[in-house]
């Protein structure tokens, strides 16, 4: 009997400080996906050092706490390679007053 193996979806972390973005981003990638969210930079650190394979992080730039400059500039000072090689999208908005 062959066994076939589970393909395993590319995963990404996606770090907002908006529940909404968050819930936005996860509900359009999670069909071809597996996302993991973060509401700031801290967690998001927190998350890559229990978890190091991810194959793209999607940041906003504005969030409390560590902000999406902190995060990349983490991620690209960090000791692992995999992170270092991390392809990272920034998305970032300002609503009008």
């Amino acid at each position: 009997m062959s066994r076939t193996a589970t393909p395993t979806l590319p995963r990404i972390l996606v770090i907002d400080d908006s529940a909404l973005i968050r819930k936005a981003f996860t509900k359009v990638l999670s069909t071809g996906y597996a996302v993991t969210a973060a509401k700031d930079g801290l967690e998001a650190l927190e998350i890559l050092k229990k978890d190091r394979h991810f194959d793209v992080i999607i940041t906003d730039l504005a969030m409390p706490r560590l902000d999406g400059f902190g995060v990349i500039k983490a991620i690209r000072g960090s000791r692992s390679e995999a992170h270092k090689a991390l392809p990272i999208i920034v998305v970032t908005g300002q609503a009008d007053s």
